[in-house]
């Protein structure tokens, strides 16, 4: 009867653990779970801003078209305006002339439609 008793208590005593263990798992879960929305707001948030900040700058910016004025009358087609070195971001249907290559897309999506 001690042996019984004694793999009883012995069972009970790793249930017991394992169920400690189990509530310690599901409350790390739970924080896990928390932290990752928190993240996931503000990374949201944080791509909102981003978005709402590029469109502002593309609604801001001025649109510079391609005009017979913007060249050297030597017949060189490097605008005057635009440094050698700097990227240039134009449309490919209207020629304006971007800031930057984010600038670029969020006009050509809204120039082609």
């Amino acid at each position: 009867a001690d042996v019984f008793k004694a793999d009883f208590l012995a069972e009970r005593q790793a249930r017991e653990e394992l169920h400690r263990q189990k509530e310690l798992q599901h409350k790390k879960l739970l924080v896990l779970q928390m932290e990752y929305s928190k993240l996931r707001s503000e990374h949201e948030e944080s791509t909102r801003n981003h978005i709402e900040e590029l469109q502002r700058r593309h609604n801001d910016s001025p649109r510079l078209l391609l005009g017979p004025g913007n060249y050297f009358s030597s017949g060189n087609t490097v605008p005057f305006n635009t440094p050698a070195n700097q990227p240039d971001y134009r449309c490919p249907k209207c020629q304006y002339l971007a800031p930057d290559m984010d600038t670029l897309q969020i006009h050509v999506m809204d120039c082609i439609q």
